[in-house]
Formats: C-alpha cells, structure tokens, sequence
C-alpha cells in the first residue's frame, strides 16, 4: 500500500494487520474531507485480494487490474449523492458481505459518507457487524464521526485521518497534472485536504482566490462602492465560503509574516487577532437567514475601518 501518500500512521495501521493476519471485520476511517480516506479503503480492499499475497498490491494481477476499474466481484463501493443512505441499500449491501468471496479472499464493502445512514439503515447495519460472516470487511468512511452510532463506532476499528501537510497535497497535485505556479497560489488556502485544493484550482475558483487575496492585502485603499461590487460579485457566483476561507488564511499568513520581523509591533499583532477573530464569527452567519453580500460587506467595512485606525 505504499502508492498512497499521507498519513503514513493509517498506513502502518493497515499494513500490519495484513502482515499479522489479523484483518478486523468492520473498520471505520474518519477524518476532515479530501485526505484519502476512500483511496485509503479502494487500496486496502485490492491488497487484500491481492493474488501476489503482500502488504502492497502488484497492480499486475487481473484481481488489482479488476479493483482498479471497481468491477472486482468481491469488492463493492458504496456511494450516493442523496442526502440519506436508505435500509434498502443496506440490506441488499448485507446480502453482498454475507456470502462468501466469490474470486477473492475477502468480500469487502466500502461505505463512503457513512454518516448519511438513516436510523432504520444504521440498525440493519448493527445487525450485520454484530454477526460478521468469515472472510468479510466492511469499511465505514466518514468526515462526521459524532453523527454515525456509538454501537456502530465501538463495533469497528478506527482509524484516523489527519489533514494533509502542504508538501504531500502539493506532491499529490502534481502527479494529477496541475501546474506548479497555480498550486503555489491555491496551497496556502488548501487546509489539509488534496480535493479543497483540486476545486480552488477551477479555473473560476482560482481567479476568485487571487481577487480576494488581493482585494485584502489592499482593503485600506478600497472604498465602499468597491467593497459592495465584491461582495455582490461573490454571492452572485456562490463564492462566500471561498472568501471567508481564504479572508481568513489570508489574515493569519499577515499576522504571522508582522510577528517573524524584528520590529515585534504587539498591537498590530492584537490587532490582526481580532480581525480573524471577526471573520470567524462573521462566516458563522452564513448559517442564518441573513443576506450574504450584506455579511460580507458589513465585515471588510468593518475590517478596513479597524486597519485605518
């Protein structure tokens, strides 16, 4: 498994329950989005059924060729773009990890956004990890931990996933064929995860990131009609959380650049801390039934009356 990068803690997690022999039944791998759960479990469920028996896939047999193209008959990857994974998904999922490995040595089921069960799907889940057939791995992924139920957390073995350190997403973006001046630009605003990095890198995103990132660093010399226009500008493009995310970094990379001088000037430190502190709460707002570009507004007024203090 040592194709995949990051989180080199899981990883040894994995590995050694295959070298041991001792692959759990139900594993649950949680975690911030976009830091490799699922590619974690896809690689985990091809090592496994394997034909060269190893901690690594081969990437040669016909058993990772099927993995790789998700048509292996004893691994199933379930997704949904709904809002509720269903008991009837579960139930026919069931079925699949209680017969037996049909090509493999392992049936496995992977459950992406694991958290989306429904009440009824989450009991007829309970109900298979309660009774786990032979040879069988059921893998739960999910960024939401506190919203899967306890009974299911403690019937599985946890793996955590940390966000990812900006070498690793900068590494991983590059063999993906992105170009390296445009990561350069969007890394700072990533927040440890390889997907948030792939969508700042739209084409629209990245010319957002660099409107933002500029209108910012030169908010005292903005007047309030140009402080309006951007803010209209972004919701009509539905582009506030990118400007709250990268608001935030952006004041955070400031502050830490004004507290690496020599010159340590404190109030100009408190005051950046209280200028994230603001943003922070403002991007709580966004939340409620309160006019976006109005939060938005409010905030950089608010932001460049304190800087021309």
């Amino acid at each position: 498994m040592t194709a995949l990068l990051g989180n080199e803690k899981a990883l040894k997690i994995l590995e050694k329950s295959i070298k041991n022999g001792k692959v759990s039944h139900a594993y649950l791998f949680c975690g911030p989005d976009g830091v490799g759960k699922k590619l974690f479990a896809l690689q985990f469920a091809k090592t496994l059924n394997c034909e060269t028996i190893g901690i690594t896939p081969c990437n040669r047999c016909n058993s990772c060729h099927k993995a790789d193209k998700l048509i292996h008959p004893d691994i199933k990857l379930l997704t949904t773009e709904t809002k509720q994974i269903k008991i009837d998904v579960i139930k026919e999922a069931s079925s699949f990890i209680q017969s037996p490995p049909f090509e493999g040595r392992y049936r496995v089921i992977i459950i992406d956004d694991a958290h989306k069960m429904n009440p009824k799907a989450a009991n007829a889940l309970l109900k298979t990890l309660e009774e786990p057939a032979k040879g069988s791995v059921i893998i739960l992924v999910t960024g939401f931990l506190k919203s899967l139920l306890p009974t299911i957390v403690s019937r599985c073995l946890k793996i955590n996933f940390a966000p990812l350190k900006d070498s690793v997403i900068e590494e991983i973006l590059l063999q993906n064929g992105y170009e390296a001046d445009k990561i350069k630009d969007v890394l700072p605003f990533c927040n440890g995860s390889v997907q948030r990095g792939m969508d700042l890198l739209n084409k629209e995103n990245l010319e957002t990131v660099q409107l933002i990132k500029d209108f910012i660093n030169n908010l005292p010399k903005k007047n309030f009609a140009q402080i309006c226009s951007l803010a209209d500008e972004l919701v009509e493009k539905n582009r506030e959380e990118i400007f709250f995310s990268v608001l935030t970094t952006q004041l955070r990379i400031n502050m830490l650049n004004l507290a690496s001088k020599n010159t340590l000037k404190t109030a100009e430190i408190i005051s950046y801390i209280s200028m994230l502190e603001k943003a922070i709460n403002f991007a709580k707002l966004l939340r409620y039934n309160i006019t976006r570009s109005f939060i938005i507004e409010t905030l950089l007024i608010s932001l460049k009356l304190r800087e021309e203090l």
